[in-house]
C-alpha cells in the first residue's frame, strides 16, 4: 500500500520548522519519513527501532510483509554497486582522491567514465573538498 504523505506541523507552512522549512512530509499511517521509509506502508506506526532498521538498510516492507533487504530509498547508500549496475554503471577503479570512479556500459563493451556525487558513496573521503578531475 502507498504511503499517505502529510505535513505534521501544527502551523502548516510556518516555514520555521524542519517540516515546513525543509519541505519534509511524513506518512500519516506509519510515520515514516526520509531514509526511514520502507517501499510500501505497513499501515501501522513504526516504532523508532523499526524505523532505524529501515534507515540502516536492514529491513524493508513490501508486498504485505517485512523482508531482510534494503528499501529502495536507501539503496544508493547501502547497495551502491548493485544499484549502479541496474542503471548501467560499473565501478572502474578509484580517482585521485581515493573515491570510486564509475563507467557507463555502452553496447555491452565500451565504457565512458561518468562522475557521481562523492557524498553518496559510503566511505568516500574529502567530501567537502573540491575533487580533482579524473
Amino acid at each position: 500500500m502507498e504511503h499517505d504523505w502529510i505535513n505534521p506541523c501544527a502551523g502548516v507552512e510556518c516555514y520555521s520548522c524542519m517540516w515546513c522549512d525543509g519541505g519534509l512530509e511524513m506518512c500519516r499511517n506509519c510515520h515514516a519519513f526520509e531514509g526511514a521509509t520502507p517501499d510500501e506502508c505497513p499501515q501501522k506506526e513504526m516504532d523508532w527501532q523499526m524505523a532505524d532498521l529501515v534507515y540502516k538498510g536492514i529491513i524493508n516492507f513490501r508486498d504485505g510483509n517485512w523482508y531482510g533487504e534494503c528499501a529502495q530509498v536507501m539503496r544508493p547508500v547501502y547497495d551502491l554497486d548493485n544499484y549502479m549496475a541496474e542503471h548501467g554503471y560499473i565501478r572502474d577503479g578509484l580517482n585521485n582522491a581515493g573515491n570510486p570512479k564509475w563507467s557507463k556500459i555502452e553496447n555491452g563493451t565500451d565504457s565512458i567514465p561518468v562522475p557521481i556525487h562523492e557524498a553518496s558513496v559510503p566511505g568516500s573521503i574529502n567530501r567537502n573538498e573540491e575533487q580533482p578531475p579524473t
